[in-house]
């Protein structure tokens, strides 16, 4: 009975973690999981090459357009893809056109780190165009441009030179909000949020902005998430490759978090009934 009542301890309290580690290349996405149902998704689990695969199953894939401007580099969570910010085909471009309207609700949820290079630092967008983009400028803004040629400044971030995780949600009704790691940093109103999406990279016609930095996943949900799950998504980026019915419990029933605060998916009524159970035994 004791050993029985150890080994669900230890897999409860390190089911957490299987979330926070990128997957072999093959794995499939549980669509059944909270985060399970992205319009594209790309964990760049290649690790070399120039093809970098959708794993939504939509097949939004993408080629890489020249790897003298891009390499593979080990990132936070597994392999990475590092812009090397000189070039103006330092991109990865999709094999067809996302379009997003101003009525959808979408969510891009991306992490990313960069050399603090004072330029804007286009990541990604529509490529060749100068409108649909969304750039990293360090010391200023995060910045989103839409597809009106109007853009959204969130001065609430600065520095991008530390390994975050961003979240930005489009309600369909005006509103843009931005998460970084999980928190809720500023919301936007009356915003045009439409958007086109086929470059990963410098979805810009020249080589005046590109991105000087690295990028460990990136994916789109058609839908506006909510800061929990916002929350659970920066805590496990990746439970969308298993089923967590514990993440899904809590996720249903928390409040959304605050700033500053991140949800810690941990029973103390569980683990001390374990603990009680295991003295009793």
């Amino acid at each position: 009975m004791k050993k029985l009542l150890i080994t669900f301890m230890v897999l409860y309290l390190t089911a957490p973690v299987f979330g926070q580690v990128k997957p072999m290349l093959g794995t499939q996405i549980d669509h059944t999981h909270i985060s399970g149902d992205p319009d594209a998704a790309w964990f760049f689990l290649e690790g070399s090459g120039r093809q970098v695969f959708d794993l939504s199953g939509n097949g939004n894939h993408a080629t890489g357009l020249d790897l003298s401007q891009i390499t593979w580099v080990a990132g936070p969570d597994g392999s990475a893809i590092d812009f090397l910010g000189n070039g103006r085909q330092q991109v990865f471009q999709l094999q067809k056109l996302i379009t997003l309207l101003s009525t959808d609700e979408w969510t891009l949820t991306f992490k990313v780190q960069t050399d603090g290079d004072l330029n804007e630092g286009v990541f990604i967008g529509e490529y060749l165009t100068t409108d649909d983009r969304i750039s990293l400028v360090e010391g200023t803004k995060f910045r989103f441009d839409n597809s009106s040629g109007t853009q959204t400044a969130f001065a609430s971030v600065t520095s991008f030179t530390a390994w975050s995780t961003y979240s930005l949600v489009a309600d369909g009704v005006g509103n843009l909000s931005l998460y970084v790691d999980g928190v809720w940093k500023e919301t936007q109103g009356g915003e045009v949020t439409s958007f086109k999406l086929d470059a990963i990279g410098n979805a810009y016609p020249s080589d005046t902005y590109p991105l000087d930095g690295r990028c460990s996943f990136l994916f789109l949900h058609r839908r506006a998430l909510s800061a929990s799950e916002i929350a659970l998504l920066y805590r496990e980026p990746f439970g969308m490759f298993e089923t967590d019915e514990v993440a899904l419990m809590i996720v249903e029933a928390a409040p959304a978090p605050t700033g500053g605060q991140v949800i810690m998916i941990t029973s103390i009524l569980f683990l001390g009934l374990c603990i009680w159970k295991y003295k009793a035994a």
